[in-house]
C-alpha cells in the first residue's frame, strides 16, 4: 500500500469544482485509512478532519456561487408564469390533433436525447432519490453538530455516525442508478437547435402531460433556493468546528472520521446533484414554453 503523509495535501490542486473537490475527499480518506503509529498516528487525524471540513466549506462556497448566478429564476417557475398568463394560448396548443403539429420542428435542450417525457420522469426521480429536504438538509445538520459531540465526548456519537454513513451508502447506490440514466438523457453531444416534434413528443396527452408535470416539480426550484440560507447556517458551524479541531490537543476515532468523511462526501454530492437537475429543470421548461409559443404560430 502505498504511504500518505499529510504533507501531500499541500500538492494538491485546489480547483474549486465540485467533482474535483469530492475527489480531494477520496485522497483524505486514503490517507486516513494509511495513517499508523509509524507515520503521524492518531495526532496527525484532527489536522486531517480540518482539511475535510475546509474541503466541504468550499464545496458550499462553489455551488453558493452557482445559487448567485440563477437564483432569480428560483424564485418562480417560468412555465407557471408563462401557462397562468396564457392559458388560452397553452389550452389551444394542447387541445390541437398530433397529426397537425408532425412535420413541425421544435427546440430541445442543448445534449437532450430522447422524449421530453422521459428527461421529467428521469429528474422527478434523480430528486426522490436524492431527497434533499429529508435526507441531505438533516445530514447536514448533523455535520454542524459535530463539534458539540466532540466537546461532550458524547458515547453515543460513534454509533450515530456509524449508522448514518451506512444509510448514506445504501442512498447513494440508489442516487448513482438514477444520476447513470441521467447523463443518458442529458448527454455532452451536440444537437440540433430545433429537432422533428415527433421524436420529442410521442402524442398529445403527453405533450400536456410535460408541462402539468414540470410545474408539479416546482417545490424543487424553491427547494434549491433555500439551500443558500442552509449553506450559510453550516459555514459559520464548521468554521468553528476547524478552529477547535485547529487547537484541538487527543485524538479523534478513525472509524468516527471515516464515517465523517462519507457523509460529506454524499452531501457534498447531494448539492451538486440538485444544482444540476434544477438547471435541466429549467432547460426543460424553457424549451417547452419555447415549442408552446412557435406551435401556437403554426396554428
Amino acid at each position: 500500500m502505498r504511504a500518505y503523509n499529510l504533507s501531500v495535501l499541500k500538492d494538491v490542486k485546489k480547483k474549486d469544482d465540485v467533482q474535483s473537490l469530492l475527489k480531494e475527499l477520496q485522497l483524505y480518506k486514503a490517507i486516513l485509512n494509511d495513517l499508523s503509529n509509524g507515520q503521524e498516528g492518531v495526532a496527525g487525524i484532527p489536522k486531517l478532519v480540518v482539511g475535510v471540513v475546509d474541503i466541504f466549506l468550499r464545496i458550499g462556497n462553489t455551488i453558493k456561487t452557482d445559487l448567485i448566478k440563477f437564483n432569480q429564476k428560483l424564485k418562480r417557475s417560468e412555465l407557471r408564469y408563462f401557462s397562468e398568463s396564457n392559458m388560452l394560448k397553452v389550452a389551444k396548443v394542447e387541445d390541437t390533433p398530433y397529426a397537425t403539429f408532425v412535420s413541425s420542428k421544435v427546440y430541445a435542450p442543448t445534449g437532450m436525447v430522447g422524449t421530453y417525457i422521459n428527461a421529467v420522469d428521469n429528474i422527478t426521480d434523480v430528486y426522490v432519490k436524492l431527497a434533499l429536504t429529508d435526507t441531505i438538509i438533516p445530514l447536514t445538520e448533523k455535520l454542524c453538530c459535530v463539534e458539540r459531540m466532540l466537546q461532550d465526548s458524547d458515547n453515543a456519537t460513534p454509533a450515530l455516525f456509524t449508522d448514518l454513513a451506512t444509510s448514506v451508502k445504501t442512498r447513494k447506490v440508489l442516487l448513482v442508478s438514477a444520476l447513470v440514466a441521467n447523463d443518458k438523457i442529458f448527454t455532452t453531444k451536440h444537437t440540433q437547435d430545433k429537432v422533428a416534434f415527433e421524436s420529442v413528443y410521442s402524442n398529445m396527452p403527453e405533450f400536456k402531460a410535460v408541462r402539468s408535470r414540470l410545474i408539479e416539480l416546482e417545490s424543487n426550484l424553491k427547494a434549491t433556493a433555500s439551500l443558500a440560507k442552509v449553506l450559510e447556517n453550516t459555514d459559520n458551524s464548521l468554521t468553528s468546528l476547524t478552529t477547535y479541531l485547529s487547537n484541538m490537543i487527543g485524538d479523534i476515532d478513525k472509524t468516527f472520521v471515516n464515517n465523517l468523511i462519507t457523509i460529506i462526501e454524499y452531501v457534498g454530492m447531494g448539492f451538486d446533484t440538485q444544482g444540476k437537475v434544477t438547471l435541466q429543470q429549467l432547460s426543460l421548461e424553457h424549451n417547452h414554453v419555447l415549442n408552446i409559443q412557435s406551435l401556437y404560430k403554426e396554428l
